[in-house]
C-alpha cells in the first residue's frame, strides 16, 4: 500500500534526462553510461523521459505495483502520448485546453458505457427532478436525501 506518512503529491516524480549520452573521457579514465535495471519503485509513480539518438522521446514508468496495475500504467502512457501529440500539433495550446482522453476514449466513457448502464425503464431525456419524483412515488416510505 501507499505510505501514509507522505503526501501523494510528493510520491510522484517526473524526470527529463536531457544530457548527452556520450562517453566522458578524463585523462587516464574513460567513463561511459550503462543501463541500470531497477526492480524497486522509489516513488508511488515516476516517469523518466529522455531523447534517444534518433531524436525520439523515450519514456519509462516506474510504479508501486501495490497501487497500480500494468493496465493502469499503460493507460497513463496513452494519456501522456495524447498530451504530447496535442502540443506537437499546436505548441501555443494553453495547458487548460489539453485533454487526457482521445475522442474514441471520450466517446466510450461518455456514451458507450453510459448506454450499457442506463436503466431500461427510465427515459434518457428525463430531468433529475423527474427522476427524483418517480423515485419518491416508487418508494414513499424511504427518506429522501
Amino acid at each position: 500500500g501507499r505510505d501514509l506518512t507522505h503526501a501523494p503529491i510528493y510520491q510522484t516524480f517526473f524526470t527529463l534526462q536531457n544530457l548527452a549520452n556520450d562517453s566522458l573521457v578524463i585523462e587516464g579514465l574513460e567513463i561511459e553510461p550503462f543501463e541500470m535495471v531497477s526492480t524497486t519503485a522509489k516513488f508511488d509513480l515516476s516517469l523518466v523521459t529522455w531523447f534517444a539518438d534518433d531524436g525520439c522521446l523515450e519514456c519509462v514508468f516506474e510504479y508501486n505495483t501495490d497501487l497500480f496495475s500494468a493496465d493502469s500504467i499503460a493507460r497513463f502512457g496513452q494519456y501522456f502520448k495524447h498530451i504530447l501529440e496535442q502540443v506537437v500539433v499546436d505548441e501555443s495550446l494553453e495547458i487548460g485546453r489539453l485533454t487526457l482522453l482521445s475522442e474514441s476514449d471520450r466517446t466510450t466513457i461518455l456514451h458507450d458505457w453510459n448506454q450499457a448502464h442506463s436503466h431500461s425503464s427510465s427515459n434518457q431525456n428525463d430531468s433529475i427532478v423527474s427522476r427524483f419524483q418517480q423515485s419518491a412515488q416508487q418508494f414513499p416510505e424511504r427518506i429522501a436525501l
